[in-house]
């Protein structure tokens, strides 16, 4: 099973891959950030009984992409997108890629009037998957087999 920060290290070298010279902070939005920045932050997780020897772990993560201009985000998240689907998995960590969707960019200045350090905030959500097996009770080995015949 992958643990959260594990996943999060995962998914900054995944982005990394797509997005060459990517910039990407983990789980702290800084206060003013720049063109070209991701952010990657956990959201929550839900695990589900499936078997009697395993359970299922799902998590979501929050990946917000800065950009300059609403255009510059779309090329940039569809390209992300796309290679989820391509990928489907976290080597490092074995973890499915589900979906990444994401929303319409947003300004991220509070000052309309403001125009000169105006930039936006493409916010979208992955799902992770993985699954655990359950610890098992061991048992000691047989140590001899016997046969009879009559």
């Amino acid at each position: 099973m992958a643990a959260i920060i594990d996943e999060i290290l995962g998914i900054e070298a995944f982005i990394k891959s797509v997005v060459p010279g990517a910039v990407v902070e983990k789980q702290t939005v800084p206060l003013q950030p720049t063109p070209g920045l991701f952010v990657v932050r956990f959201l929550m997780e839900s695990r589900t009984d499936e078997t009697a020897y395993h359970y299922r772990i799902e998590r979501d993560y929050q990946v917000i992409y800065y950009s300059a201009n609403p255009q510059a985000a779309f090329p940039v998240m569809d390209a992300l997108s796309n290679a989820i689907y391509d990928a489907q998995r976290i080597v490092a960590t074995g973890s499915r890629l589900n979906a990444l969707n994401y929303s319409q960019p947003l300004r991220t200045d509070t000052d309309k009037a403001a125009t000169t350090n105006a930039g936006y905030a493409t916010l979208g959500i992955l799902r992770i998957t993985s699954r655990q097996s359950r610890t098992q009770q061991s048992y000691p080995l047989i140590q001899n087999v016997n046969s009879r015949f009559n």
